[in-house]
């Protein structure tokens, strides 16, 4: 986990004038800083792992692969959906004039507040689709957290990160 900075400063300053209008300024400052951990993250060591196995989908191909249109896009604008319990309705700026609009089920993770500002993943090359009465152009990419499961293996509990890019990104931006 992140341990905070350690950071101490001195600083001294002498004046001396004499008798002849001459004036003699010396200053001296000493600044010492040491980082002993800046990373907001958890090592890989602390990360516990999921509590049930990864499940496998089918292996597809590089050329099945590299017909997704993966894109950073930034959120400028999300409200809840006015037809759906779980769903967002978020603007997105994907590098386009127009940019775009998608619905996400991810309302009991995020409030809209915290998404907007935001620089997401984004499958550009979906086809578009009207959900409960909205059109949704594309997906936001989420990783899923599972927390706890039932007997048969079924999430139970979970937590949805949004997946993001640590540095600022051009909109439309490729991932690849």
């Amino acid at each position: 986990m992140s341990v905070p900075a350690s950071v101490s400063a001195t600083a001294s300053a002498t004046v001396s004038v004499s008798a002849s209008a001459s004036a003699t300024v010396s200053v001296s400052a000493s600044v010492s800083a040491t980082v002993l951990h800046s990373s907001p993250f958890p090592s890989h060591d602390e990360i516990p792992p999921m509590p049930q196995a990864v499940t496998e989908k089918p292996q597809i191909s590089f050329d099945e692969f590299i017909k997704l249109d993966l894109r950073v896009a930034t959120v400028t604008a999300c409200e809840a959906h006015p037809g759906a319990d779980r769903l967002l309705k978020v603007q997105l700026d994907d590098g386009t004039p127009e940019g775009r609009q998608v619905c996400a089920g991810i309302k009991a993770w995020y409030t809209p507040e915290e998404l907007v500002g935001k620089q997401v993943v984004i499958v550009a090359n979906l086809e578009p689709r009207k959900i409960r009465g909205e059109m949704s152009q594309g997906m936001i990419l989420a990783a899923t957290d599972v927390k706890a499961t039932d007997d048969d293996g079924t999430p139970t509990e979970r937590d949805v990160i949004a997946l993001t890019v640590d540095r600022p990104t051009p909109a439309g931006a490729p991932v690849s």
